[in-house]
């Protein structure tokens, strides 16, 4: 059948696609033509929101609704349910994006309370750092070398931020470009070589720009 809800998209290693809804409350996984190969978490996840795809094949995905993230294999088992705790127990997040760093540690963004939380690859304390307060959809997304990149649609910049949580740079101006700013960037990105690149709505086009060296 048809998407009723359908939220997230993510590339896996070997190539499939993985794509939550939300309604259904289960991940679908399609091969690149399309076909249909199963779904993940159904009957487990309430309402299953964003994906991220580690370099080992793990795959989070966040329960919206129960603030919790379930960790499955590449293959798609389920390794371990974990409630988000901040302080004396679960808080309500409101969820804008996530994803992995090379160290395995997942890096979630509370938008509208400006946080950032980190969850360590085998399940320890959760770590929590301040950032600026998103009113408009973000994208998160971390490099090879652990920084966090993240981009605010409604100021037009991306943030960078160390794995500690202090800022080291910010990108507001599209390199070699006519453009004096972004327009209305939604998502950063990373190729296999690294290479950053911004999706701008206004534009149909991506355009790349250079990574924080230090």
């Amino acid at each position: 059948g048809s998407f009723l809800e359908g939220y997230d998209v993510k590339f896996e290693g070997e190539g499939n696609i993985l794509a939550s809804d939300i309604s259904k409350g289960c991940v679908c996984r399609f091969d690149l033509s399309g076909k249909f190969l199963g779904r993940l978490l159904e009957g487990s996840a309430r309402a299953p929101s964003h994906i991220a795809v580690g370099k080992d094949g793990r795959i989070a995905v966040m329960d919206q609704d129960a603030s919790s993230i379930f960790i499955l294999s590449a293959g798609g088992r389920l390794l371990k349910k974990e409630s988000i705790r901040f302080g004396k127990g679960p808080v309500s997040i409101d969820m804008y994006d996530m994803a992995f760093a090379p160290d395995g540690t997942l890096y979630f963004l509370d938008g509208p309370a400006g946080r950032i939380f980190a969850l360590p690859k085998n399940i320890g304390k959760v770590r929590v750092f301040s950032v600026p307060v998103f009113t408009l959809q973000a994208s998160l997304n971390v490099d090879a070398k652990g920084f966090i990149y993240l981009l605010n649609v409604s100021t037009r910049r991306i943030l960078i931020y160390s794995s500690s949580g202090v800022l080291r740079g910010r990108i507001e101006e599209p390199p070699g470009s006519a453009q004096r700013r972004f327009e209305f960037p939604f998502a950063v990105v990373f190729d296999r070589d690294d290479r950053i690149y911004v999706a701008d709505a206004a534009h149909p086009h991506f355009t790349r720009v250079d990574p924080l060296t230090t």
